[in-house]
């Protein structure tokens, strides 16, 4: 049975690109409009449901499917009425909202980066907005925070100068007008369960 919503995707789909053949059993898909494509065989069927449907084919719909299948997720349906690419968003990289401001960025180089921190503190955890302490001074501040039943540790993300944001480096996080000490960690700290698995397969070690 089709999720809420999935019903009038998959109408517009099969609206966009009408099926011959009995219902559930597709023998042909257009691509172009009015091309007909081979017969599929007796084993393919339509799916019905998915963990991720991404909506138009075009750059980006492209770009995060094939993202998110590099991320280790397996049930991943691309919806695209004519051929890969040339959905809406097909002129993606060409230009956007907000496309000079980065160059103009790139051009003078980072700054500062987004980083992971371990905090090693009592009965209070980071929230989002505080200061971020070096060497008796303000560096940069957190963006969001809290305490981490999986790792059993406080953590929070924060921008920091881009001299320190190497792993391993110390800083200093404000919290109730007291100072805790940090550490800047690698990510991902919690792999997805396609990741441990792919990795346990292969013998690696796995990150809990």
């Amino acid at each position: 049975m089709l999720r809420p919503g999935a019903q009038l995707l998959r109408g517009l789909l099969l609206r966009s690109c009408p099926l011959q053949g009995s219902p559930g059993r597709p023998r042909s898909v257009c691509g172009r409009e009015g091309e007909e494509k081979p017969p599929l065989s007796a084993e393919t069927q339509w799916k019905d449901r998915a963990e991720t449907v991404i909506i138009g084919g075009g750059c980006v719909g492209v770009s995060l499917a094939y993202h998110l299948a590099k991320a280790g997720m397996k049930d991943v349906v691309l919806l695209e009425k004519s051929e890969l690419t040339a959905g809406s968003t097909w002129h993606a990289p060409a230009d956007f909202i907000g496309k000079q401001a980065l160059k103009q960025i790139k051009a003078k180089g980072l700054k500062r980066r987004l980083v992971c921190l371990t905090l090693a503190t009592d009965d209070v955890d980071p929230e989002g907005n505080e200061s971020i302490w070096y060497n008796g001074k303000v560096v940069g501040n957190t963006t969001s925070g809290s305490y981490s039943y999986s790792i059993q540790k406080s953590l929070a993300f924060a921008y920091v100068p881009v001299q320190l944001s190497e792993v391993g480096q110390q800083v200093e996080v404000e919290l109730l007008g007291k100072n805790y000490p940090a550490v800047i960690i690698q990510e991902p700290l919690v792999l997805t369960e396609p990741t441990r698995n792919r990795l346990q397969k292969k013998g690696g070690k796995d990150k809990t």
